[in-house]
């Protein structure tokens, strides 16, 4: 019954315990994935490294869809810093590359689930 007890009190702890937000914006890209901190203290950059086999790009817009920012191509095993300032509110950050495979398939990044909603706190 003690350790019941123990058990309860440490999942209730836990349960309480909400992220953080992250000085530090580094993200990480590969095949469809941009992974990262989803909350953010307010900053000036954002640190982008595509581990993926094929380029990368990162476009930071608001909800409304507007473009605050975006970097060029990253090359596979490359990285860049894009300089933006993001203030308090919801930002979604992007891979926007549309591709042609040899069989005439279209492969759009952002469709195949290459993104990220970043929360930036005040």
């Amino acid at each position: 019954m003690k350790r019941l007890l123990a058990l309860t009190v440490v999942a209730l702890a836990l349960g309480g315990c909400t992220q953080s937000a992250s000085s530090e914006a580094r993200y990480d890209m590969a095949e469809f994935t941009i992974s990262g901190p989803g909350q953010l203290s307010p900053v000036g950059q954002i640190e982008v490294t595509n581990n993926g086999e094929y380029p990368h790009t990162v476009v930071v817009s608001d909800l409304e869809g507007a473009v605050i920012a975006a970097t060029g191509l990253v090359a596979p095993g490359g990285s860049t810093v894009l300089d933006v300032d993001l203030t308090a509110g919801t930002y979604q950050f992007t891979c926007r590359i549309v591709a042609e495979t040899a069989d005439g398939t279209i492969v759009d990044h952002f469709e195949r689930g290459m993104s990220q909603t970043v929360e930036v706190s005040g």
